[in-house]
């Protein structure tokens, strides 16, 4: 996931950041904790393994650092490990950073700050040398005190779980998701020809209510049985339905390839069940998902026919904001030499938008 300039660096220090960051993406994955006894561990376990798949450390970072860690000195606490000079090595780094050894030496000061400074470059050696030592120190912990193990477990836990950084990656996914679950339902819809408003046996795409069975099918008398989309779609208000954060808007074209929402309650606009726009429907259609809350900066998605999922940051200097009743327009993610409102042209993959903001594939 791309970092936009509102996801800034943490104010705590780097070292914590660094072996917090290793704990949380390490230990949720290595550490086999009991199947089913903790809600909370498994809930961990996935959002680690999603931070670690979106190679997002420095989201890790920033929860690690701030979260409230109760058996912090048991887990850097233990036995000593078997002597190596790996694990010396090791040792010595996690001491360093965990009891401050070099604060009274300004000249050890100095190359402490130059190792932060190579930590904030994200150095993996670093990363991966504090994993290792976490990963045994909590080995030891989980056989000498399961208990504060279990703690600990539990507290990285809320701090993922409350965290808005990782509640805005986890929206943002699921974002995605769904507008590629969309795609797929639209591409059955048409296949299906189960909307042929012109009767050529070519199918169209339909909206929300269509393809979750709400509404009568345009050109039909019946609804899409069995549908292709949840209930949930059914529940559309301002033209657009909410998920997690979210809101969607599916455009189709008219005639003149001029995109349409939905209508304010769900089904499509007068002007679709006109043969002259079934052509269109045939072809093509998009949809769009933006925060529903201005306070949570989000980034934009784009999917249409073709498949591919576009995101644009949202908020960046010289580009517009799009939150709440302010969704995108019809046109928002087309090349700008596109004619105004269409949906029929270019998409923007990294070229200019018509909206003015920057379209980049992100699945």
């Amino acid at each position: 996931m791309d970092a936009s300039p509102l996801r800034g660096n943490s104010s705590k220090p780097v070292w914590l950041a660094l072996a917090a960051s290793a704990a949380v993406v390490g230990l949720a994955i290595t550490v086999a904790m009991p199947s089913g006894t903790n809600p909370r561990s498994a809930r961990l376990s996935g959002a680690a393994a999603e931070l670690r798949s979106n190679d997002s450390h420095w989201v890790t970072a920033q929860v690690a650092a701030s979260a409230p860690v109760p058996g912090v000195d048991d887990l850097m606490a233990g036995p000593e490990p078997a002597p190596s000079s790996a694990a010396e090595q090791e040792q010595r780094i996690a001491r360093e950073r965990a009891e401050g050894a070099s604060s009274a030496d300004p000249a050890s000061a100095e190359g402490e700050e130059a190792l932060d400074a190579e930590s904030e470059e994200g150095s993996p050696e670093r990363l991966a040398e504090a994993r290792a030592v976490l990963l045994e120190k909590f080995e030891e912990l989980k056989k000498n005190d399961p208990r504060a193990a279990m703690m600990l477990l539990e507290s990285l836990s809320r701090s993922i779980e409350e965290d808005p950084e990782v509640v805005l990656m986890q929206a943002e996914r699921a974002a995605i998701a769904t507008l590629k679950n969309i795609a797929s339902a639209q591409a059955q819809l048409q296949a299906s020809g189960a909307i042929d408003v012109d009767g050529d046996g070519a199918g169209e795409y339909g909206t929300f209510a269509e393809l979750s069975g709400a509404c009568t099918l345009r050109g039909a008398t019946n609804t899409l049985n069995p549908p292709v989309l949840s209930a949930a779609f059914r529940r559309v208000q301002r033209g657009a339905v909410e998920r997690a954060g979210y809101f969607f808007a599916i455009f189709l074209p008219d005639a003149t390839g001029q995109g349409l929402a939905e209508n304010y309650e769900g089904g499509a606009h007068l002007a679709l069940f006109q043969n002259v726009a079934a052509d269109r429907c045939e072809v093509a259609w998009c949809a769009y998902a933006w925060p529903v809350s201005s306070q949570v900066p989000g980034r934009v998605f784009f999917v249409n026919q073709q498949g591919d999922v576009l995101a644009r940051e949202n908020g960046t200097v010289g580009e517009t904001i799009y939150a709440g009743a302010d969704g995108p327009g019809a046109d928002g993610a087309f090349d700008a030499s596109t004619m105004p409102g269409s949906i029929t042209g270019t998409v923007a993959h990294s070229t200019p938008a018509r909206d003015g903001g920057r379209w980049v594939v992100v699945n």
